[in-house]
């Protein structure tokens, strides 16, 4: 939704969901068994709570920057290209790619997982995609940004203490 209001402009976000969403699925197919022989789970959960944790607080600063943001144009090359980038990045070790992973390691045919899985996250974001671009004139964005904001925060150190309270 941030990224409808932000760019007004939403093939080529839908684009970049698309390409981002189905590269990430790809990467977790191919590197299925691989990602679990080297590189241990608890490090991968401490990379994800450090990784929201960063997010947040970067988005935090961005949001000050927001008014001087929206005067600047912006392509539809540069709302692809963010969003891929953004979806990519995003997915990283998250339940999606996770289940990715153990679903390639596990059933006969990746094609079919890479499938499934890069056509689930499009899916999923289409709502907030097309809200976020019908109302964007009308969306506080720095509100927006905080919000989102809070929210890695909070998903980084809710990770943090679920992962605490589950090593125990």
């Amino acid at each position: 939704m941030l990224l409808a209001a932000r760019f007004a402009r939403p093939w080529p976000i839908l684009a970049g969901i698309v390409v981002g969403a189905t590269a990430n699925a790809g990467l977790a197919v191919a590197g299925g068994s691989l990602l679990d022989q080297v590189m241990p789970t608890e490090v991968l959960h401490w990379l994800v709570v450090v990784g929201f944790i960063a997010i947040g607080l970067w988005m935090l600063r961005e949001s000050e920057d927001d008014e001087e943001a929206q005067t600047s144009p912006i392509s539809n090359r540069g709302a692809f290209l963010a969003t891929v980038w953004l979806f990519f990045v995003m997915e990283m070790g998250d339940k999606t790619q996770l289940a990715t992973v153990a679903l390639a390691a596990g059933l006969p045919d990746p094609g079919w997982v890479l499938a499934g899985a890069a056509l689930g996250l499009v899916a999923a974001n289409l709502p907030a995609l097309w809200l976020g671009h019908r109302f964007a004139d009308h969306l506080p964005r720095r509100l927006l940004h905080r919000i989102g904001a809070v929210v890695f925060i909070s998903l980084g150190f809710g990770t943090l203490i679920w992962r605490l309270l589950t090593s125990s």
